[in-house]
């Protein structure tokens, strides 16, 4: 179901969300498509999210809720109500690379000092 502008915006629900503009501009294409009336608004995410903690959250009146989530995880393919961005991949490679030189090198050091 549809609705206009005119609803208030404190009513609505976080859908998704979107690590860069060019995916909220992705996903609010996608749901308008549909149907759905969605707001961007600026958010932000936890402070353990892999490529920083600000993005752009995807707001939908609370009836869409379900049917904008679906049609995100089909564009996404990711089961989350927070797709990532297509950098995420990379940054968790390298995240992790980073970490188990981190661990090589601890343990190294407590070889030499122990």
């Amino acid at each position: 179901m549809a609705h206009t502008e005119q609803t208030d915006s404190k009513n609505r629900i976080r859908a998704a969300y979107a690590a860069t503009g060019e995916d909220a501009d992705r996903m609010t294409a996608l749901l308008a498509e549909n149907g759905i009336n969605a707001v961007k608004q600026g958010g932000s995410r936890d402070i353990y999210t892999v490529g920083g903690v600000f993005g752009v959250e995807i707001m939908v009146d609370p009836d869409d809720l379900d049917r904008a989530r679906e049609l995100i995880r089909g564009m996404t393919g990711d089961d989350s109500p927070a797709p990532a961005s297509p950098r995420f991949g990379r940054r968790t490679v390298l995240s992790l690379g980073i970490a188990v030189l981190l661990l090589i090198l601890l343990v190294f050091l407590r070889g030499l000092l122990g």
